[in-house]
């Protein structure tokens, strides 16, 4: 993981993948936003068993370069036939998912667990 991410966490939770932001990802730099989608983009390469959860319970809000990378990583995922699901959704990011029709693409979960739990059995 890049020094330069700090807004980014990545571990493994009971062969899940889990990938922890915090921060606002609405004005970051370009150079910042490119070195988080890489790291995402890594991580979810790497993940031996493509099932990965975003965990967004520590970010208040999102842009569209933000919704990229989700989507990006979700096709990442899905040519490898994985599953995606995004638990602790802060109320201003659950709408701007719910206009951009992302929503209907992911389950969102309460909490990390919840989600850690119904990936673990797919």
């Amino acid at each position: 993981m890049p020094d330069d991410v700090p807004m980014l966490r990545v571990r493994l939770q009971d062969q899940v993948t889990v990938i922890g932001f915090s921060g606002e990802f609405d004005s970051l730099n370009d150079d910042i936003m490119h070195a988080t989608e890489q790291s995402v983009l890594e991580a979810v390469a790497a993940a031996e068993r493509p099932a990965v959860v975003f965990d967004l319970s520590g970010t208040r809000y999102v842009g569209s370069a933000f919704l990229q990378m989700l989507v990006r990583a979700w096709h990442r995922l899905g040519s490898r036939e994985g599953t995606l699901a995004i638990c602790g959704v802060q109320e201003f990011c659950r709408k701007v998912l719910s206009s951009s029709g992302l929503d209907r693409l992911w389950v969102i979960y309460r909490s990390r667990e919840e989600a850690v739990s119904a990936l673990r059995q797919v």
